[in-house]
């Protein structure tokens, strides 16, 4: 990623959705509609990061569907490598 990786209006958007969408599911686990919306906005799109924003969805959609503590960190933990490239990117 970094170099060459370019990203629509469109993908930003998203991603400052997305962000704002984090701050409130940091706060409250039971994430609004519109949270969930701008989550599934970006999980949708095009990117270098589809699959984890997929995965990151599908863990607020059905945390029980989550196999284990040790994967619902590795989404976690993909999910903010996946919002940090997007952000500088899009900055």
């Amino acid at each position: 990623m970094g170099e060459g990786h370019t990203v629509s209006g469109e993908l930003c958007t998203a991603v400052y959705d997305f962000l704002a969408a984090l701050g409130e599911l940091s706060t409250n686990p039971d994430a609004s509609p519109e949270g969930l919306t701008a989550v599934a906005t970006l999980a949708a799109m095009a990117s270098h990061n589809h699959a984890q924003y997929q995965a990151f969805l599908g863990l607020l959609k059905g945390p029980s569907s989550v196999p284990s503590i040790a994967k619902e960190q590795v989404i976690s933990a993909d999910i903010s490598k996946a919002v940090e490239v997007d952000v500088v990117t899009v900055m």
